[in-house]
């Protein structure tokens, strides 16, 4: 999982409104434009929060691959100054769980 994919560090704001992406890449092996459930997704300091607006496919690490690039909101996502980990569960659209965390810098 990767917050804001392309900057050097992943800063939020807490209780702010912003969107920022998040990105979960594909692999040689693994194609997560079409095999998450975006559906089950969730995210933020616990990993259950109601957080993901939306995700769509994108290449966004120039791998010419399509990873899955969603947008979340930080306020749902519940985080609090001093956090350094986010995290997110959901599922495939074959029912195998997935989990994931990425770094972060909460303000």
């Amino acid at each position: 999982v990767d917050v804001k994919p392309g900057a050097d560090k992943s800063v939020l704001i807490a209780d702010s409104n912003a969107k920022p992406p998040l990105a979960i890449l594909s692999t040689a092996g693994f194609d997560a434009s079409t095999e998450v459930d975006t559906a089950s997704l969730t995210f933020g300091r616990a990993g259950s929060e109601a957080s993901i607006l939306s995700c769509a496919g994108a290449d966004v690490n120039g791998d010419l691959r399509l990873d899955l690039s969603c947008q979340f909101s930080v306020r749902s996502g519940a985080f609090v100054e001093g956090d350094l980990t986010a995290k997110l569960k959901g599922k495939l659209l074959n029912g195998t769980p997935i989990f994931g965390t990425a770094d972060v810098i909460v303000k």
